[in-house]
């Protein structure tokens, strides 16, 4: 390519333009790379757009988690627990998502940005120039380079041609391409085929003229091929005779598979497009942007509720027996209040209603989850929540122990050896006096039967009720973890 040198060579033709014997291009053809252009220059814009909106989701889901975790934690009812701690890890897994998001954007915008402005630059330079040899304050008609059959441009600068200024860095506010432009197709209103003036300003520009290996020529021979422009849309084919000089505009406005150019080795624009179809088709789909949109979007679309099964389904009895998924649906019913409809709406009024032992600076306070705390508040709330818990957990656990070591703790039945040194009333309970006068003894009582120890009398199974869903803690001390973290 003798792209690069164009310009410095061009410089030469100014003065030459008396003598102007070949075609001027058409303004109509540069004005739609422009506007491919100004569109290629939307990259990092559209990046950071897509960029906000999975950071917004990502704060949401954390927050979100936040607030379920201090509810499942603050609630009495198992069952809520339950459903509010799977709502916080499903909200824990949206924001995983949002982040795996954000990571894969990240090459994905900048492959864009760097293609796109490659591209752009290179239309808005040539445009420019074309532009700037070309307009006049009084309209040129003996001699001009860009412009109608009849007339020179009178774009005055570079955006009246379409395309984006050089000094404006002001990103633009949309989040995608023009479909108009940047299509499925390819780049949809380009007109592909000769760009120059076959009649009127056929003889208005030297542009094209071919010439002899001499300073005084624009082009050094002939005939030169291989010659680029405009980032590559236009191949120049220079020609010392007027009216066999062509500047034709690629064939680009079809030819994709699937949204994208194949063969795009050496070819910048179409590299370009690619890179600008794969950044506008990726998806910031979403849990919300808002903690409240996460919570109900994890109720709704079941997020929470398959994670609350997968777990019981390792648990008995849904291990072998009773159905999960029944269970499941059962308890989030349960935690809605036995609503019919709008559950999702139910359980986030209830995890909001809740009251939570807050940190608030230096101060420790009991307040609703209704009112906003910051992120590091949050935390801290929620770390002393859990410690808290910790503390009831353990306070259980020892209690649990205690009536258990009653329950099997039997009395001693005495020996002969624990008798013998007793002496009058104090031979009993177990032990009984044997034979009379001077040959009486303290001996084991063999019908003797202790009796029972206190505690023995009575379960030691703790049944925490909870509604339909009532679980034994004895027997479920998965259930007894989750009510108490």
């Amino acid at each position: 390519m003798r792209a690069a040198q164009l310009v410095l060579l061009l410089l030469a033709a100014e003065g030459k333009k008396a003598a102007a014997t070949h075609a001027a291009f058409k303004d109509t053809a540069i004005k739609q790379l422009c506007d491919i252009s100004k569109q290629l220059a939307k990259a990092p814009a559209i990046g950071l757009a897509k960029y906000k909106v999975l950071t917004a989701a990502a704060t949401a889901a954390r927050n979100a988690a936040m607030l379920a975790d201090e509810a499942a934690v603050a609630v009495t009812r198992a069952d809520d627990s339950a459903v509010f701690k799977s709502v916080a890890l499903a909200a824990s897994n949206c924001e995983q998502e949002a982040v795996d998001n954000l990571q894969n954007l990240g090459p994905i915008a900048a492959a864009a940005a760097l293609t796109g402005g490659k591209v752009a630059g290179g239309i808005s330079e040539m445009a420019e120039f074309l532009r700037q040899i070309s307009y006049k304050t009084v309209a040129a008609t003996t001699g001009y380079c860009l412009g109608t059959s009849s007339a020179a441009t009178t774009a005055k600068t570079l955006t009246d041609l379409g395309c984006p200024s050089f000094s404006d860095v002001t990103l633009d506010e949309s989040a995608s391409y023009d479909p108009a432009i940047i299509a499925e197709t390819g780049f949809a209103q380009l007109t592909a085929g000769s760009i120059k003036h076959a009649s009127g300003a056929n003889t208005k520009c030297p542009l094209l003229k071919g010439g002899s290996d001499t300073n005084t020529e624009l082009w050094r021979e002939n005939t030169p091929t291989g010659i680029k422009i405009l980032a590559g849309f236009v191949d120049l084919t220079p020609h010392n005779a007027a009216s066999n000089e062509d500047a034709t505009m690629a064939s680009l406005n079809s030819g994709t598979e699937n949204g994208k150019f194949s063969n795009t080795a050496g070819n910048a624009a179409k590299t370009a497009f690619n890179a600008a179809q794969e950044l506008n088709e990726f998806s910031t789909a979403n849990c919300g942007t808002t903690s409240d949109d996460v919570i109900k979007h994890v109720l709704t679309a079941n997020k929470a509720k398959a994670l609350l099964e997968s777990v019981l389904q390792t648990q008995e009895p849904y291990k072998t027996g009773k159905s999960a998924n029944k269970a499941a649906d059962e308890i989030i019913k349960t935690a809605a209040g036995n609503a019919d409809t709008k559950t999702e709406e139910k359980i986030l009024e209830k995890i909001k209603a809740q009251t939570v032992t807050r940190i608030e600076g230096d101060k420790t306070t009991t307040k609703p989850l209704t009112e906003a705390a910051s992120n590091d508040d949050e935390r801290r709330t929620i770390l002393l929540n859990h410690l808290q818990s910790r503390q009831d957990l353990s306070r259980l656990v020892s209690e649990l122990a205690t009536a258990k070591a009653a329950a099997q703790k039997t009395a001693h039945a005495p020996t002969n050896d624990d008798c013998k040194d007793k002496k009058g009333a104090d031979c009993k309970d177990g032990c009984k006096v044997e034979g009379t006068g001077d040959n009486k003894k303290c001996v084991k009582d063999p019908d003797y039967k202790p009796p029972q120890a206190e505690g023995a009398k009575e379960s030691v199974t703790a049944t925490n009720t909870t509604g339909n869903n009532s679980f034994v803690i004895n027997k479920a001390p998965f259930f007894l973890a989750l009510l108490l973290f």
